[in-house]
């Protein structure tokens, strides 16, 4: 269908570790290590070498399949708090073995994915990579550690990093903020892909908050990033970057209320209760 309307779609692929458990699972989900986090829902199961193992070669499959289904590329979520990142932050991954401890190994996980990922779906086969920028909690993944984890990818042949930042137990900081007002805060993780497109050479795409096409316009005239990403807006209002391209420059009516997860959670599906009411 994608296709049809003349789009291009990549699979975003992801485990939720820690995040996904009693509630979801009926038992504990698995994570790095067996902590609890604000954002766990209970203790998860610490993942043996057996269990990393699997996963990651869970994941090189997955990539297949969805190249197999007609994808044009898949996208490994290395963020907001789901499984690779854990692995990838401190707060998380408090393992002593060769998946935990150190930057690079905790970046371990991640960059064996990428590997597995080439080998089985193909090295010709975009693969992108969500990253977080920064935790926004103390102690946790930095903006430092973004610099050498998107040098890392860099080298491994990733096609383009995706950055955001935060995770559910960041508070006010997190990936889904409902207080963006266009012209305002929009755009709030660009000062985080600018540092990783000032640094390297790989496509950069910000994420967070975007709401208006002066915004992207000026990100875009700033250097700060490829290209831009949106989400919540599109659930609101489809058409809106065909709105945009035909001239009128009204932000989007998206106000960050997050209505749109409930009827996926209930009903299988996503849309804006609001705009329905409307």
């Amino acid at each position: 269908a994608v296709h049809e309307a003349g789009s291009r779609v990549v699979c975003q692929l992801f485990h939720g570790g820690g995040q996904t458990g009693e509630r979801n699972l009926g038992q504990p989900g698995w994570a790095p290590s067996g902590i609890a986090f604000p954002s766990y829902d209970g203790i998860p199961h610490e993942m043996t070498l057996q269990q990393i193992r699997e996963t990651i070669l869970a994941f090189g499959q997955a990539a297949l399949r969805a190249r197999q289904a007609g994808f044009d590329g898949a996208q490994l979520h290395a963020a907001h708090g789901y499984l690779i990142h854990q692995f990838l932050s401190p707060l998380t991954n408090r393992r002593s073995d060769g998946y935990g401890g150190t930057l690079e190994d905790r970046m371990r996980f991640l960059l064996e994915i990428v590997t597995t990922v080439r080998k089985t779906a193909g090295e010709d086969f975009p693969l992108l990579v969500k990253l977080n920028g920064d935790d926004h909690l103390e102690g946790g993944f930095s903006s430092k550690d973004l610099l050498v984890v998107a040098a890392a990818l860099e080298e491994a042949g990733v096609t383009a990093l995706e950055i955001s930042a935060g995770s559910p137990a960041s508070g006010t900081n997190s990936p889904i903020r409902t207080d963006v007002q266009p012209g305002e805060n929009e755009g709030f993780n660009a000062d985080l892909a600018a540092e990783v497109r000032r640094w390297g050479n790989l496509p950069v795409i910000t994420v967070g908050g975007l709401r208006s096409p002066e915004t992207v316009d000026r990100l875009w005239q700033q250097g700060i990033a490829d290209f831009f990403a949106l989400s919540r807006p599109l659930i609101r209002q489809p058409d809106l970057i065909r709105n945009w391209r035909q001239g009128d420059s009204s932000p989007s009516r998206c106000i960050s209320c997050n209505a749109c997860f409930r009827p996926g959670l209930k009903e299988g599906g996503i849309y804006c209760p609001l705009e329905r009411t409307n």
